[in-house]
């Protein structure tokens, strides 16, 4: 008996553990998400990691949702200036010369990206391209669902045209333990920022 309880002990911990991932728990270090940290001008500077989550933290969707504002402006100008290169069909520019053509108005806090948008971020399960936030999602940590990120991108041509658009189809995601991800949707695949990896 005793032989066999001990090989059942390992499935029975790893049941667990998924089980504490689906009800939102961090069971690891967890891995910060960036946060504003200097402004001037209305315009963020620069941005700092947030403190670690402890394991057996479990973030309210509150929570999750400042993190996931924080990540977007963190990163907005990669984010938006992709939306730009569609919008534009400047797909055959370099990143550097997108942004001497084009000049983005940035977000300066999240009062103001809140302000301005106050549709964004509606919490979902069912993503784009049949993408789903199902169980298992869940159950490996990933959190509960994703925010959809529809927001206005204002930006300026060359000639000083104010110009504006919206995103639908950014996607951020906040793990079990506060780390952010986000999930573009474009024409090319899913792409992700600098400081998650890119893949397409």
């Amino acid at each position: 008996m005793f032989p066999l309880l001990l090989l059942l002990s390992p499935a029975i911990v790893l049941l667990l553990v998924l089980l504490f991932h689906y009800a939102g728990y961090c069971t690891w270090d967890g891995k910060p998400g960036l946060v504003p940290h200097k402004t001037r001008d209305s315009v963020i500077q620069s941005c700092t990691y947030s403190p670690k989550a402890q394991r057996g933290r479990r973030f309210t969707t509150e929570e999750r949702l400042d993190i996931a504002i924080n990540h977007y402006l963190c990163n907005q100008k990669f984010m938006d200036y992709m939306e730009i290169e569609k919008a534009e069909q400047m797909e055959s520019v370099s990143s550097n010369d997108l942004r001497k053509l084009f000049t983005l108005i940035s977000y300066g806090s999240k009062e103001e990206f809140l302000r301005e948008n106050p549709d964004c971020c509606k919490q979902t399960w069912g993503l784009m391209n049949t993408d789903q936030f199902g169980f298992w999602k869940r159950a490996i940590g990933d959190g509960n669902g994703m925010f959809n990120f529809r927001h206005k991108i204002r930006y300026m041509d060359q000639e000083g045209t104010r110009k504006e658009m919206e995103s639908t189809r950014i996607f951020i995601m906040v793990n079990n333990c506060g780390y952010p991800k986000e999930k573009i949707y474009s024409w090319v695949g899913v792409v992700t920022s600098p400081q998650t990896g890119t893949k397409k």
